[in-house]
Parts: C-alpha cells; sequence; structure tokens
C-alpha cells in the first residue's frame, strides 16, 4: 500500500479523493497535468517524439519526404496507388541497393531541402521552444529521457543554441554521459550540419522488417529499459510504426505503473476528432490520450506542465 501511494498522484474532488489507479482519474485532464508535473519534478518523464512533432519543427511529413526524395533522384512515383514506406523500399532497391550511406545522404537533403540552418529559424519555433523547456534541467525537474523516431537533429540543435551539452546517440548499445541531454534516435540520425555524421536510416518496410520484435536488437532492448521505469509523454505519434507498437506492447507487461495496478502508464498528445479506434488501441497499450483542441496547442500544453512542477518545486521550497 505505501509503495502504491508513493508513485500515485492523489487528487481531492469534493469529499472523495480520486488516485492514479482509477481510471477516472486519467479522464480529467487537470488530473493528468497534475501528475506529469509530479513526475516530471522527480526526474521520471521521458519524452517521446514521431513525425507529427518534425512537422511542427516545419520539415516535412513522410509522404511529402519521399515525394521529395524521388524528386532527388529524378524518378518518377508509381502512378498505383501505395504506402510511402513501400515507395522508399522499391526507390532504395532500384538506386541504392547495398548503398545505404548514399541512401540516407539523399533522404537529408530532401529533408532539409527547405529548412534554414541559421539560428533564427531554429529559435521560432513554439513546439521547439516548449520541449526544450521540458527537457531543460531545472529545480522544478525535467524530462530524463528523450526518444526520437525522427531522423533530424532539431532539438538538439535547439538546446546548443541555448548553451546546452547535448549529444546525439544514433547507434545501439551506446555509453551513458554526463550530458546535459541525451538524445536517442532508434530509427537514424540525419544531422542538419553535418553530412559526415549520417548514419543508415530505418524509413524503408525492409527496414522494418528488419527491426521489428527483435529481442536481440539492441535499440529495442535500450528503448524497453528506458520506457519501463519512467511516464512517457508521446507526441506526433499515430501508432502505425509497429516496431513501436512492439516495444509498447513489452513495455505495458514490465512497467512499474502496470505491477502496481495503474491502468496507464504514458500519456499521447491528440485531438478530440482522432478516430475513436486508434485511441482505444493506445489505451490498450496502456497510453492514456491528453485531449486537446488542437495540435498547435501541444507547445502551450508542455510549458504548463512546466509551470506546474515549477509551482510544486516553490511550495515544497518554502515548506
Amino acid at each position: 500500500m505505501e509503495a502504491r501511494q508513493y508513485m500515485g498522484t492523489r487528487v481531492r474532488t469534493g469529499a472523495s479523493v480520486t488516485t492514479t489507479t482509477d481510471p477516472t482519474f486519467w479522464a480529467r485532464a487537470e488530473f493528468v497535468d497534475k501528475r506529469l508535473a509530479k513526475m516530471l519534478g522527480q526526474g521520471s518523464v521521458s519524452l517521446v517524439l514521431g513525425a507529427g512533432a518534425s512537422a511542427g519543427f516545419r520539415l516535412p511529413d513522410w509522404e511529402t519526404l519521399v515525394n521529395d526524395i524521388y524528386s532527388e533522384v529524378g524518378a518518377g512515383l508509381p502512378t498505383k496507388a501505395t504506402s510511402p514506406t513501400k515507395l522508399s523500399d522499391d526507390l532504395k532497391r532500384s538506386h541504392f541497393k547495398g548503398k545505404d550511406l548514399e541512401f540516407s545522404k539523399v533522404v537529408r537533403k530532401a529533408l532539409y531541402k527547405d529548412f534554414s540552418a541559421s539560428s533564427s529559424a531554429i529559435l521560432i519555433s513554439p513546439l521547439l521552444q516548449a520541449i526544450g523547456s521540458f527537457l531543460a534541467s531545472s529545480m522544478r525537474g525535467s524530462a530524463g529521457s528523450l526518444i526520437t523516431f525522427n531522423f533530424d537533429d532539431l532539438v538538439e540543435t535547439y538546446l546548443r543554441t541555448m548553451g546546452f551539452v547535448v549529444t546525439s546517440e544514433a547507434e545501439a548499445p551506446f555509453w551513458r554521459s554526463n550530458a546535459d541531454m541525451q538524445v536517442l534516435h532508434p530509427h537514424g540520425l540525419l544531422p542538419l550540419v553535418d553530412e559526415s555524421g549520417c548514419t543508415s536510416i530505418v524509413f524503408t518496410d525492409s527496414d522494418f522488417v528488419r527491426v521489428i520484435g527483435r529481442a536481440e536488437n539492441a535499440w529495442n532492448g535500450s528503448m524497453h529499459a528506458t520506457l519501463s521505469g519512467t511516464t512517457a509523454v508521446f507526441i506526433g505519434l499515430s501508432g502505425d510504426d509497429m516496431r513501436l507498437r512492439s516495444v509498447l506492447e513489452k513495455v505495458k507487461e514490465s512497467h512499474v505503473a502496470t505491477k502496481l495496478g495503474h491502468p496507464y502508464w504514458a500519456v499521447r498528445a491528440t485531438v478530440k476528432s482522432e478516430d475513436t479506434n486508434r485511441v482505444d488501441m493506445w489505451r490498450e497499450l496502456g497510453v492514456a490520450p491528453r485531449f486537446l483542441s488542437t495540435y498547435d496547442e501541444i507547445p502551450n500544453w508542455l510549458l504548463g506542465i512546466c509551470r506546474l512542477s515549477a509551482a510544486n518545486a516553490s511550495a515544497r521550497s518554502v515548506n
């Protein structure tokens, strides 16, 4: 019982008290935010970013990126509709067979085609600013880990611009460091500034087949270890990535929150208009929805959690 109370968050509503073991707790946005603020203060939050976050950084979405890659190599898109991962698979087989790094460099060129590398361009993104604040070390606490399924290193670039020491990890296993933040790139890295830092990437159908569900894959093990002891916050992820879903199935089974009787171990930012089946899919993985009116609200939502955590820290210092 003591362990349950220590790991949980209790919120008084009138004459009753609601805790994180109660499913109705997670249906109240203000309760979820208080929970995240508490865990942020303990350094027990991990942030997980997907393609939707990169779109918030003004980078192309998946479909546009694939179209631009075809344009870069002068190849015409097939007229028959197919998935972006299948399209990229066909292109890699026909133009880059056995040339993983050359393919990565072409993807990098298309990824940053319309993006300026100037510091001012980095600093004006509200989402980057909010994520930077969420990650920055402070008396109020900060997210202890960042996993991004995106190839770009704009979060790192932003944090470095703000004077933080950051490392990008694109190969697993990796050494833990005393940097302010280690950013994990399980799908590979395509740096904004230095092309020589490109790695092979998980981008095509064949790439996903190679890594999904493989217990021996070092990245799958690292992600499981990172997520199993934190309250994860998912941003910009649809759930279509089968590799991530495979990892989350295992995390749900082993997570400390699950063992303590909590219905959810993580939170995902989404909108009220999202398809119910998709929301339910995430719920089945132990991830509670945090409904927003629009995705444009995500920066203010993250900053609001930071402010709640700061208020908690202020109250503790006064007492």
